[in-house]
Protein backbone atom coordinates (compact mmCIF):
# COMPACT_ATOMS: atom_id res chain seq x y z
CA UNK A 1 0.00 0.00 0.00
CA UNK A 2 2.68 2.14 0.91
CA UNK A 3 4.97 1.41 -1.93
CA UNK A 4 1.85 2.66 -3.99
CA UNK A 5 1.24 5.42 -2.87
CA UNK A 6 4.87 6.09 -3.47
CA UNK A 7 4.33 5.07 -6.87
CA UNK A 8 1.50 6.84 -7.77
CA UNK A 9 2.88 10.16 -6.06
CA UNK A 10 6.12 10.13 -7.81
CA UNK A 11 4.68 9.22 -11.56
CA UNK A 12 2.28 12.31 -10.99
CA UNK A 13 4.84 14.73 -10.43
CA UNK A 14 6.80 13.49 -13.05
CA UNK A 15 4.08 13.27 -15.54
CA UNK A 16 2.73 17.20 -14.26
CA UNK A 17 7.25 18.08 -14.95
CA UNK A 18 6.66 16.64 -18.54
CA UNK A 19 10.03 14.50 -16.83
CA UNK A 20 9.12 11.37 -18.78
CA UNK A 21 10.54 9.57 -15.42
CA UNK A 22 9.49 6.26 -14.16
CA UNK A 23 9.96 3.35 -11.77
CA UNK A 24 8.68 0.66 -13.64
CA UNK A 25 11.85 -0.44 -15.58
CA UNK A 26 12.50 -0.16 -19.20
CA UNK A 27 9.27 -1.16 -20.43
CA UNK A 28 7.67 2.59 -18.83
CA UNK A 29 3.75 2.28 -19.05
CA UNK A 30 3.49 -0.60 -21.20
CA UNK A 31 1.55 -2.88 -19.06
CA UNK A 32 -0.12 -0.48 -18.38
CA UNK A 33 -1.55 0.68 -22.21
CA UNK A 34 -5.15 -1.18 -21.45
CA UNK A 35 -5.73 0.90 -18.08
CA UNK A 36 -7.70 4.06 -18.48
CA UNK A 37 -7.49 5.08 -15.09
CA UNK A 38 -3.32 5.42 -15.55
CA UNK A 39 -3.51 6.72 -19.01
CA UNK A 40 -6.23 9.38 -19.14
CA UNK A 41 -4.70 10.00 -15.45
CA UNK A 42 -1.15 10.71 -16.85
CA UNK A 43 -2.67 12.35 -19.86
CA UNK A 44 -4.65 15.22 -18.17
CA UNK A 45 -1.37 15.92 -16.20
CA UNK A 46 0.85 16.80 -19.06
CA UNK A 47 -1.57 18.14 -20.54
CA UNK A 48 -2.82 20.69 -17.91
CA UNK A 49 1.40 21.28 -17.12
CA UNK A 50 2.04 22.12 -20.76
CA UNK A 51 -0.98 24.60 -21.23
CA UNK A 52 1.15 27.34 -18.68
CA UNK A 53 0.83 29.30 -16.05
CA UNK A 54 -0.60 32.41 -17.38
CA UNK A 55 -3.22 30.42 -19.24
CA UNK A 56 -4.41 28.61 -16.34
CA UNK A 57 -4.44 31.57 -14.73
CA UNK A 58 -6.50 33.10 -17.31
CA UNK A 59 -9.12 30.13 -17.73
CA UNK A 60 -9.95 30.82 -13.62
CA UNK A 61 -10.78 34.25 -13.84
CA UNK A 62 -13.00 33.83 -16.85
CA UNK A 63 -14.57 30.97 -14.83
CA UNK A 64 -15.16 33.18 -11.72
CA UNK A 65 -16.53 35.72 -13.80
CA UNK A 66 -19.29 33.42 -15.28
CA UNK A 67 -19.93 32.41 -12.15
CA UNK A 68 -20.82 35.84 -10.41
CA UNK A 69 -22.56 36.91 -13.38
CA UNK A 70 -24.76 33.55 -14.19
CA UNK A 71 -27.44 34.52 -16.35
CA UNK A 72 -25.87 37.51 -18.02
CA UNK A 73 -23.10 36.68 -19.62
CA UNK A 74 -23.28 34.51 -23.18
CA UNK A 75 -21.53 31.00 -22.54
CA UNK A 76 -19.12 31.15 -25.70
CA UNK A 77 -17.45 34.18 -23.52
CA UNK A 78 -15.72 31.64 -21.30
CA UNK A 79 -13.65 31.41 -24.85
CA UNK A 80 -13.86 34.51 -26.51
CA UNK A 81 -12.95 36.66 -23.51
CA UNK A 82 -9.33 34.80 -23.13
CA UNK A 83 -6.33 36.79 -23.86
CA UNK A 84 -5.09 36.07 -27.28
CA UNK A 85 -1.78 34.01 -26.14
CA UNK A 86 -5.06 31.55 -24.28
CA UNK A 87 -6.89 31.39 -27.55
CA UNK A 88 -3.92 30.15 -29.12
CA UNK A 89 -2.55 27.59 -27.10
CA UNK A 90 -5.91 25.78 -26.10
CA UNK A 91 -6.81 26.07 -30.16
CA UNK A 92 -3.04 24.77 -31.10
CA UNK A 93 -2.79 22.20 -27.99
CA UNK A 94 -6.09 20.73 -28.98
CA UNK A 95 -4.99 20.73 -32.80
CA UNK A 96 -1.80 18.54 -31.89
CA UNK A 97 -3.77 16.14 -29.86
CA UNK A 98 -6.30 15.48 -32.36
CA UNK A 99 -3.50 15.40 -35.14
CA UNK A 100 -1.75 13.06 -33.55
CA UNK A 101 -3.65 10.64 -32.27
CA UNK A 102 -5.43 10.20 -35.72
CA UNK A 103 -2.27 9.36 -37.64
CA UNK A 104 -0.56 7.64 -35.01
CA UNK A 105 -3.73 5.52 -34.75
CA UNK A 106 -3.76 4.91 -38.75
CA UNK A 107 0.08 4.70 -39.01
CA UNK A 108 0.47 1.75 -35.96
CA UNK A 109 -3.07 0.13 -36.54
CA UNK A 110 -1.86 -2.84 -37.34
CA UNK A 111 1.60 -3.47 -36.52
CA UNK A 112 1.78 -6.21 -34.44
CA UNK A 113 5.12 -4.62 -32.61
CA UNK A 114 2.95 -2.09 -31.08
CA UNK A 115 -0.65 -2.18 -31.10
CA UNK A 116 -1.54 -3.80 -34.45
CA UNK A 117 -2.92 -6.95 -31.14
CA UNK A 118 -4.91 -4.37 -29.26
CA UNK A 119 -8.94 -3.78 -30.14
CA UNK A 120 -9.87 -0.48 -31.45
CA UNK A 121 -10.98 1.24 -28.15
CA UNK A 122 -7.33 0.60 -26.68
CA UNK A 123 -5.84 1.31 -30.30
CA UNK A 124 -6.97 4.69 -29.83
CA UNK A 125 -6.63 5.13 -26.18
CA UNK A 126 -3.25 4.26 -26.72
CA UNK A 127 -2.71 6.53 -29.79
CA UNK A 128 -4.50 9.34 -27.48
CA UNK A 129 -1.64 8.67 -25.09
CA UNK A 130 1.21 8.07 -27.48
CA UNK A 131 0.24 11.88 -28.99
CA UNK A 132 -0.26 13.65 -26.05
CA UNK A 133 3.69 11.79 -24.24
CA UNK A 134 5.50 12.27 -27.55
CA UNK A 135 5.45 16.22 -27.04
CA UNK A 136 8.68 15.95 -24.30
CA UNK A 137 6.50 14.09 -21.97
CA UNK A 138 8.81 10.89 -22.41
CA UNK A 139 6.44 7.90 -21.40
CA UNK A 140 5.84 5.08 -23.39
CA UNK A 141 2.27 3.24 -23.74
CA UNK A 142 3.70 1.36 -26.75
CA UNK A 143 7.07 0.12 -27.44
CA UNK A 144 9.00 3.44 -29.10
CA UNK A 145 11.63 1.10 -31.40
CA UNK A 146 8.88 -0.87 -33.22
CA UNK A 147 7.34 2.43 -34.15
CA UNK A 148 7.08 2.65 -38.34
CA UNK A 149 9.08 5.29 -40.03
CA UNK A 150 6.06 7.44 -40.42
CA UNK A 151 5.51 7.30 -36.50
CA UNK A 152 9.16 8.21 -35.68
CA UNK A 153 8.84 11.63 -38.15
CA UNK A 154 5.38 12.37 -36.50
CA UNK A 155 6.96 11.93 -32.94
CA UNK A 156 9.89 14.07 -34.01
CA UNK A 157 7.57 16.89 -35.20
CA UNK A 158 5.55 16.91 -32.43
CA UNK A 159 8.65 16.66 -29.93
CA UNK A 160 10.01 19.92 -32.08
CA UNK A 161 6.73 21.92 -31.04
CA UNK A 162 6.34 20.59 -27.64
CA UNK A 163 4.44 22.54 -25.47
CA UNK A 164 3.08 26.30 -24.45
CA UNK A 165 5.01 28.97 -23.24
CA UNK A 166 5.87 29.33 -19.27
CA UNK A 167 4.31 25.41 -19.18
CA UNK A 168 6.83 22.54 -17.94
CA UNK A 169 7.48 21.19 -21.13
CA UNK A 170 10.14 22.41 -24.21
CA UNK A 171 9.95 22.79 -27.59
CA UNK A 172 9.85 25.79 -29.95
CA UNK A 173 6.29 26.29 -28.02
CA UNK A 174 2.76 25.99 -29.21
CA UNK A 175 2.34 29.83 -29.69
CA UNK A 176 5.22 29.97 -31.94
CA UNK A 177 4.17 26.84 -34.21
CA UNK A 178 0.50 28.49 -34.75
CA UNK A 179 2.63 31.99 -35.59
CA UNK A 180 4.19 30.15 -38.51
CA UNK A 181 1.56 28.74 -40.28
CA UNK A 182 -0.43 31.98 -39.68
CA UNK A 183 2.21 33.95 -41.46
CA UNK A 184 2.63 31.13 -44.61
CA UNK A 185 -1.22 31.48 -44.67
CA UNK A 186 -1.02 35.33 -44.71
CA UNK A 187 1.30 35.03 -47.42
CA UNK A 188 -0.52 33.27 -49.67
CA UNK A 189 -3.31 35.48 -49.08
CA UNK A 190 -1.27 38.10 -50.13
CA UNK A 191 -1.73 39.92 -46.74
CA UNK A 192 0.66 42.05 -45.19
CA UNK A 193 0.33 41.31 -41.88
CA UNK A 194 -0.03 37.87 -39.58
CA UNK A 195 -3.48 37.98 -38.14
CA UNK A 196 -4.81 35.77 -35.33
CA UNK A 197 -8.39 36.10 -34.17
CA UNK A 198 -9.09 38.76 -35.93
CA UNK A 199 -5.71 40.37 -34.24
CA UNK A 200 -2.48 41.71 -35.70
CA UNK A 201 0.68 39.83 -34.71
CA UNK A 202 3.52 42.24 -33.90
CA UNK A 203 6.30 42.11 -36.67
CA UNK A 204 9.11 41.88 -34.29
CA UNK A 205 6.94 38.66 -32.73
CA UNK A 206 7.08 37.17 -35.93
CA UNK A 207 10.78 37.62 -36.43
CA UNK A 208 11.27 35.94 -33.21
CA UNK A 209 9.53 33.06 -33.84
CA UNK A 210 11.19 32.58 -37.21
CA UNK A 211 14.48 32.53 -35.75
CA UNK A 212 13.98 30.41 -32.44
CA UNK A 213 12.61 28.00 -34.95
CA UNK A 214 15.20 28.25 -37.20
CA UNK A 215 18.38 27.96 -34.59
CA UNK A 216 16.36 25.54 -32.47
CA UNK A 217 16.37 23.05 -36.34
CA UNK A 218 20.22 23.79 -37.03
CA UNK A 219 21.24 22.61 -33.11
CA UNK A 220 19.21 19.59 -33.76
CA UNK A 221 20.82 19.15 -36.95
CA UNK A 222 24.22 19.38 -35.40
CA UNK A 223 25.91 15.81 -35.42
CA UNK A 224 25.89 13.89 -32.65
CA UNK A 225 28.27 11.12 -34.12
CA UNK A 226 30.70 13.69 -33.95
CA UNK A 227 33.07 15.37 -31.16
CA UNK A 228 32.24 19.52 -31.32
CA UNK A 229 33.79 22.12 -29.25
CA UNK A 230 31.27 24.45 -27.89
CA UNK A 231 34.12 27.34 -26.86
CA UNK A 232 34.90 27.84 -30.19
CA UNK A 233 31.68 26.99 -32.16
CA UNK A 234 33.64 24.25 -34.44
CA UNK A 235 33.26 20.57 -35.06
CA UNK A 236 34.93 17.64 -36.74
CA UNK A 237 33.22 13.95 -37.55
CA UNK A 238 34.53 11.33 -35.73
CA UNK A 239 35.79 9.89 -38.91
CA UNK A 240 38.03 12.50 -38.74
CA UNK A 241 39.95 11.49 -35.69
CA UNK A 242 40.56 8.16 -36.05
CA UNK A 243 43.93 7.18 -34.81
CA UNK A 244 46.26 4.22 -35.74
CA UNK A 245 46.34 1.53 -33.22
CA UNK A 246 49.41 -0.93 -35.18
CA UNK A 247 51.35 -0.06 -32.58
CA UNK A 248 51.38 0.50 -28.61
CA UNK A 249 50.70 3.90 -29.41
CA UNK A 250 46.55 6.19 -30.37
CA UNK A 251 48.41 8.71 -32.92
CA UNK A 252 45.59 11.41 -34.46
CA UNK A 253 46.29 11.03 -38.39
CA UNK A 254 44.11 13.40 -39.72
CA UNK A 255 44.02 16.10 -37.40
CA UNK A 256 46.79 18.55 -36.54
CA UNK A 257 44.96 20.05 -33.59
CA UNK A 258 43.76 17.33 -31.44
CA UNK A 259 45.49 14.53 -29.99
CA UNK A 260 43.95 11.52 -29.06
CA UNK A 261 44.79 9.98 -26.06
CA UNK A 262 43.72 6.51 -24.22
CA UNK A 263 43.18 4.73 -20.42
CA UNK A 264 43.10 6.38 -17.33
CA UNK A 265 45.03 9.75 -18.34
CA UNK A 266 41.36 10.63 -20.13
CA UNK A 267 39.48 12.23 -16.91
CA UNK A 268 36.17 12.80 -17.19
CA UNK A 269 35.99 16.68 -15.30
CA UNK A 270 38.76 18.14 -17.20
CA UNK A 271 37.57 20.77 -19.08
CA UNK A 272 39.56 20.47 -22.22
CA UNK A 273 38.83 16.46 -22.54
CA UNK A 274 36.02 15.95 -24.71
CA UNK A 275 34.78 12.22 -25.26
CA UNK A 276 33.93 10.43 -28.34
CA UNK A 277 33.10 6.89 -27.58
CA UNK A 278 32.88 4.65 -24.26
CA UNK A 279 32.49 1.40 -26.43
CA UNK A 280 34.20 -0.77 -24.55
CA UNK A 281 35.36 1.54 -21.40
CA UNK A 282 38.34 2.18 -23.37
CA UNK A 283 38.71 5.79 -22.27
CA UNK A 284 38.92 7.26 -25.58
CA UNK A 285 39.39 10.69 -25.57
CA UNK A 286 39.75 14.03 -27.65
CA UNK A 287 42.22 17.04 -26.50
CA UNK A 288 42.17 19.90 -27.99
CA UNK A 289 46.05 21.56 -28.63
CA UNK A 290 47.68 23.68 -31.06
CA UNK A 291 50.66 22.08 -31.69
CA UNK A 292 51.71 19.63 -33.57
CA UNK A 293 50.50 15.66 -33.82
CA UNK A 294 51.88 13.60 -31.45
CA UNK A 295 51.43 10.31 -29.73
CA UNK A 296 51.08 8.81 -26.43
CA UNK A 297 51.78 5.57 -25.45
CA UNK A 298 48.90 3.36 -23.77
CA UNK A 299 49.99 3.23 -20.35
CA UNK A 300 47.02 1.77 -18.04
CA UNK A 301 46.97 2.64 -14.84
CA UNK A 302 48.75 6.05 -14.94
CA UNK A 303 47.62 9.46 -14.65
CA UNK A 304 48.96 12.12 -16.98
CA UNK A 305 46.58 14.97 -16.74
CA UNK A 306 50.35 17.41 -16.76
CA UNK A 307 50.79 15.61 -19.38
CA UNK A 308 47.56 16.58 -21.17
CA UNK A 309 47.45 20.38 -19.78
CA UNK A 310 50.87 20.54 -21.78
CA UNK A 311 49.51 19.97 -25.20
CA UNK A 312 46.91 22.60 -24.66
Amino acid sequence: MVKGVGYGIFHSVSAFCNAGVDLLGSNSLIGYAGSPLINFTTILLIVVSGLGFPVWYDILGNIKKAVRERGTRPLKWLFTRLELQSKVVLVMTGFLILFGTVLFFLLEYSNPATMGEFSVTKKLMASLFQSVTTRTAGFAAVSQSALRPGSRLLGCLLMFIGGSPTGTAGGIKTTTAAMLVLTVISVLRGRKDTECFNRKIDETVVRSGITISLVTFFLLDVRSDGAYDLRTGTGFPESDVRGDFSDGNRRVDSRPDTVSVQGESCRADDPDVYRTDRTGDDGTCICRKGGENDTFPFSPGRKNYDWIRGKI
